[in-house]
């Protein structure tokens, strides 16, 4: 596959994702974010990447946010929140997590 075909498909991509999350989840997500007092996330590979940079921008918006297997991440508390990013929704270590 080209570049361009990369792209392209990158781009298709970025259109429909969205529309999977409805505007009351992405509400429920915020007010769910607002009301913690941490806020813990986890993900592997790509998925973990891109989990690690909500996470900076929590940070930014002076949020306590940690990453799951940081050597200065605290323990999870009562009224914290885990946020765990998967693509596949099968990463077992992540499951056992959630569980």
């Amino acid at each position: 596959m080209e570049t361009s075909q990369y792209l392209s498909e990158v781009l298709n991509e970025l259109q429909w994702v969205p529309q999977l999350i409805s505007n009351a989840e992405s509400e429920q997500l915020i007010h769910s974010i607002d009301a913690a007092n941490k806020v813990f996330v986890a993900g592997a590979g790509r998925s973990g990447f891109m989990i690690r940079s909500l996470a900076m921008r929590l940070m930014h918006m002076e949020i306590q946010a940690y990453v799951v297997g940081e050597t200065v991440t605290p323990g999870l508390g009562e009224g914290d929140l885990l946020i765990i990013g998967s693509g596949s929704g099968e990463t077992k270590s992540l499951i056992s997590m959630a569980e």
